[in-house]
């Protein structure tokens, strides 16, 4: 293409990409405003389908964009109409036996369809900002609760809380798990928040400033999803982390691959290693758990 070509201003060579989205008169519309609609659709699907390229507009996409924003209405109803639950997952101590903390899961009760987990609406709440409002709302109401329990005897009870990514790159983050902390009550001691190894290690430099302000206000903090990315050992020990988690799809193959096995010892080692907790998620079986032990 001629657009790929370098072009050089002012003595600095710049390179360009294009996509492209095209609508044909008279199948895709029959006037210039849903013409241009309809190709503005298809030059956005050429840009999440890894930009430099073209696509031809097709029904399907005007579905798929009624549904988006269906679901992004949706959610900003929810928040207003209180639709949005949280289940707690226990966090098992494996030397006792006793639940020592739970994790914090988000679902939401829809009226038309039921209850509906992440993976089904995160990507819009995050595509459309409003994973902000609604994270502040998971992390306050976590600590609601569990001053609740702790004020009902479970003192010793850890909460922990997931950050998608652009809710742990917010600006106000910090300022949220303050407010959280300050209109609940809850000892900041007992909060852990999550992140994924992703966005600590895309930007690593920023991401140590940010753990830092968290820790500095007592919360814990703990690598989720950690073996799964791109992870780098040099920042690890520099994190001011409290916990790594190994993944789900690590332990659920550790009684029949010698590779896994060696992948989680290797984690719990390094974890340890490293004065770390160690969580294993998603043991569903006595031999995972007999293993871990």
């Amino acid at each position: 293409m001629i657009v790929a070509k370098p072009i050089t201003i002012q003595g600095q060579e710049l390179h360009v990409s294009m996509s492209i989205g095209i609508a044909f008169y008279p199948s895709d519309g029959k006037s210039t405003e849903e013409l241009m609609k309809n190709a503005d659709m298809a030059m956005y699907r050429a840009k999440e389908e890894g930009r430099d390229t073209y696509k031809f507009y097709s029904m399907d996409m005007n579905k798929a964009i009624s549904r988006k924003m269906a679901l992004e209405n949706g959610l900003r109803k929810a928040l207003k109409n209180d639709e949005f639950v949280l289940n707690y997952q226990p966090q098992v101590s494996l030397h006792t036996g006793e639940i020592v903390g739970v994790e914090a899961l988000l679902r939401w009760n829809t009226t038309e369809t039921g209850m509906l987990s992440p993976n089904q609406f995160i990507p819009v709440a995050e595509e459309s900002g409003l994973i902000i409002p609604i994270g502040e709302w998971v992390i306050k109401t976590a600590c609601i609760q569990g001053k609740t329990w702790h004020d009902n005897g479970q003192s010793d009870l850890k909460i922990a809380v997931n950050l998608s990514p652009v809710q742990f790159l917010h600006d106000n983050l910090v300022g949220t798990v303050i407010n959280a902390l300050k209109t609940s009550g809850f000892n900041p001691n007992y909060l852990e928040l999550e992140i994924t190894e992703g966005v600590a290690f895309t930007n690593a430099e920023a991401a140590i400033k940010k753990m830092q302000a968290i820790r500095e206000l007592g919360v814990r903090i703990s690598i989720d999803d950690f073996g799964t990315g791109y992870s780098s050992l040099m920042y690890l020990k520099s994190f001011p982390i409290n916990t790594l988690k190994i993944p789900k799809p690590f332990n659920q193959d550790i009684m029949r691959s010698q590779k896994d096995k060696a992948l989680v010892e290797t984690i719990i080692y390094l974890g340890h290693s490293l004065g770390l907790s160690v969580i294993a998620e998603g043991i569903e079986s006595n031999e995972q758990l007999r293993f871990l032990k």
